[in-house]
């Protein structure tokens, strides 16, 4: 496949280091995944707001990309959110802020578990979303569907999986390339009116072109030396 490209002022190619890159960003990647050991508490924040009709609750795992092992039960009165490993939390004043929902709040002894002394007529309702565990608190004479993610998280998590499958569609062309060596070949064409670079692939290739401010970047699909 071959890529022309016309009036072309200056190349800056940034192909050569994707692997570079790429190893920066696994590496990123599982650190957030395995920075949290069996042993270690995990760092929790909690949050509670009075929202349309109810009240939530929003547990953050700042060091995780998702939600650890937990339990969830509400019984006689009674709302408890059990994990294997121990937190590091500040509950706010929960019964203050939800005082329509919830009479008491407290963390476990030991420091695996949360429990909220509730009120009567109280259904829960949680949603999972990345690391973020949602708790709802619905007044028994809730009508219509439970409460969904604000628009923003939403938002969040599908660039978060944009993200991953971008980063699965780069280790796929860098395996490709790791088995099947495509190799370019570079010819520069001047012309009384313009220069035409011309890049012949030994594989089938895409590319991106931007010109900005004077400088023209081109960004080839295969992670490869030129």
């Amino acid at each position: 496949m071959r890529l022309d490209i016309w009036k072309f002022a200056r190349f800056a190619g940034r192909a050569a280091n994707w692997r570079a890159g790429l190893g920066s960003v696994l590496a990123v990647f599982l650190f957030a995944l395995l920075s949290i050991p069996g042993n270690a508490q995990e760092v929790v924040d909690f949050s509670v707001k009075n929202m349309d009709g109810f009240g939530r609750a929003v547990l953050t795992f700042n060091l995780r990309l998702d939600l650890p092992p937990y339990n969830v039960r509400s019984e006689n009165g009674v709302l408890s959110i059990e994990f294997e490993d121990r937190l590091d939390v500040t509950l706010p004043d929960v019964s203050g802020v939800l005082s329509e929902y919830v009479v008491i709040s407290r963390v476990d002894p030991d420091l695996k578990g949360l429990r909220f002394g509730l009120k009567t007529d109280v259904t829960i309702n949680r949603i999972e979303a990345g690391e973020r565990l949602y708790i709802d608190f619905l007044p028994r004479d809730w009508q219509g569907l439970a409460p969904g993610l604000p628009e923003e998280v939403v938002a969040e998590l599908a660039r978060r999986a944009q993200d991953v499958a971008a980063l699965d569609d780069l280790r796929r062309r860098i395996e490709f390339a790791r088995l099947n060596n495509p190799k370019a070949s570079l010819s520069v064409g001047r012309h009384p009116t313009f220069i035409r670079l011309l890049f012949d692939w030994s594989e089938d290739t895409n590319a991106d072109f931007v010109f900005s401010e004077d400088v023209a970047q081109l960004e080839l699909g295969w992670p490869v030396e030129i």
